[in-house]
């Protein structure tokens, strides 16, 4: 649907009229569901796999857009805008043909069935996941998701504004873009695989906190970047792209993921991607394009970086269980206490997404109980 509708970029009652532009800008994103997809059948096979990490997986898509981006530019530079077309088609088919593999039972098969009552379909587990939200369970998901369409609307300033200024303010090639992005791609290699890690040893809030505050720094630089320094001043701002998103992504969809149920968490995280793919970045791209259209690139800049210092402070609101044990851990834990003898289990409950979970800790080195 995505490679068969982007051809429509082309065809004369599109280019000549705003609103048919829209109609299928909202039918390609509408038909565009992989990169939920995808998130959501990572975390269910990665659950299953205790020393699996959602970040570790989630940096072959890095890999791709960097890569991609890079190569894409080059591409259009030589051979003009009909390469995108090309692309598209070409990779669409490619991403079918590993689909016609279909994944391993694995992979496929649903989770197992959790404690309490499993929605029967997709109507129900949404109804159940907005109910969770309105009662306020789910340790703070209405602050949760306010701080990702927040954080949404500000990346969109360097997903989008950005690359508008380079063409319009710079006359930067698209090569230098393509550069770019993959600049910024590259700075979230090291953070993806460290991700599981670094939420283990620091918790999701932590993370959000260095996330915003990058940003800030991030926003502020490109506020001072003129057309004769571009060239090296925008690479080098792309290295906080890392700690930006990789930080901030995968603090939220590891958070997502502990503050839901099992058969809650794709609806979880179909309404995370939601929050900032879609309403974060559609509304920031409307509201930075007016503002960059009324008082330029610094002042919108400046504007951002003021936004990211605020809605950091909502990451203070996130309550304190937002912590880094996952429901993976917690069963390998329990499974390694099982085969000791008694005196060497200590069992502790603590607060969580069900109101109760229960972390086992093994005292594995014959230390007294």
């Amino acid at each position: 649907l995505t490679a068969g509708l982007v051809h429509f970029y082309r065809a004369p009652f599109v280019v000549s009229s705003l609103p048919a532009l829209f109609a299928l800008k909202i039918a390609r994103s509408a038909a565009n569901g992989v990169g939920t997809l995808t998130d959501a059948l990572t975390l269910r096979v990665i659950d299953r796999h205790a020393g699996a990490g959602y970040g570790a997986q989630r940096l072959w898509s890095g890999v791709a857009w960097g890569c991609g981006s890079y190569v894409v530019g080059a591409v259009i530079d030589a051979r003009g805008f009909g390469a995108i077309f090309a692309w598209t088609v070409g990779f669409s088919f490619f991403v079918i043909f590993l689909l016609a593999l279909r994944p391993g039972p694995e992979a496929a098969a649903p989770p197992p069935p959790a404690a309490g009552k499993a929605a029967k379909t997709p109507t129900d587990a949404l109804a159940a996941f907005w109910q969770r939200c309105g009662r306020g369970e789910g340790g703070g998901l209405r602050t949760f998701f306010l701080l990702m369409g927040l954080y949404g609307v500000t990346m969109s300033l360097v997903e989008a504004l950005l690359f508008l200024q380079m063409a319009r303010d710079f006359g930067s090639t698209k090569k230098l873009m393509g550069l770019v992005t993959l600049v910024g791609t590259c700075t979230e290699y090291p953070l993806f695989a460290r991700s599981d890690a670094l939420i283990r040893r620091h918790g999701h809030v932590a993370m959000l906190r260095v996330a915003h505050g990058c940003m800030v720094v991030r926003l502020v630089g490109l506020a001072c970047v003129t057309a004769a320094t571009a060239p090296i001043a925008l690479p080098v701002l792309q290295l906080l792209h890392g700690p930006c998103f990789a930080l901030a992504w995968t603090a939220a969809v590891s958070f997502a993921a502990d503050a839901t149920p099992p058969q809650l968490r794709a609806t979880a995280q179909s309404a995370l991607s939601t929050t900032y793919y879609v309403l974060g970045a559609g509304v920031g791209s409307v509201l930075w394009s007016v503002a960059y259209e009324s008082f330029g690139a610094r002042p919108t800049y400046l504007a951002g970086a003021a936004l990211a210092a605020a809605s950091g402070a909502v990451a203070d609101r996130l309550p304190p269980h937002a912590m880094p044990v996952g429901h993976a851990q917690i069963s390998a834990a329990l499974d390694r206490l099982a085969a000791l003898p008694p005196r060497l289990r200590q069992v502790t409950a603590v607060p969580a997404w069900d109101g109760r979970r229960v972390v086992g800790y093994a005292l594995l080195h014959a230390a007294p109980p």
